[in-house]
């Protein structure tokens, strides 16, 4: 049996322009759920996990690294990092 290591895939497409599809075999049309590190989601692991967002550096788009938000909140923007704070605000009406 010979194994598969290594291996890297930084685009893909349906159709390839050099051979088409030479063996006429069905394309696949889905792909299994990833098992994602703590500080990525989604089906391929894509996007960053709530309490992260992305920095710009490193491969596939960038690392997802952990808010900054120094305790005032769990979550922020997945682009820039800018923390969220949500506010609540209850009105009481004296009668």
């Amino acid at each position: 049996m010979k194994k598969l290591i290594n291996v890297a895939l930084d685009e893909a497409s349906d159709n390839s322009e050099y051979y088409g599809n030479a063996l006429n075999i069905p394309f696949a049309v889905s792909v299994e759920q990833c098992h994602c590190p703590p500080n990525y989601r989604g089906l391929s692991c894509e996007e960053c996990a709530p309490g992260y967002y992305r920095i710009q550096s490193g491969p596939h788009g960038g690392y997802c690294v952990p808010c900054e938000c120094n305790g005032h909140s769990t979550d922020c923007d997945v682009n820039t990092g800018v923390c969220l704070v949500r506010i609540m605000i209850i009105k009481i009406y004296l009668t």
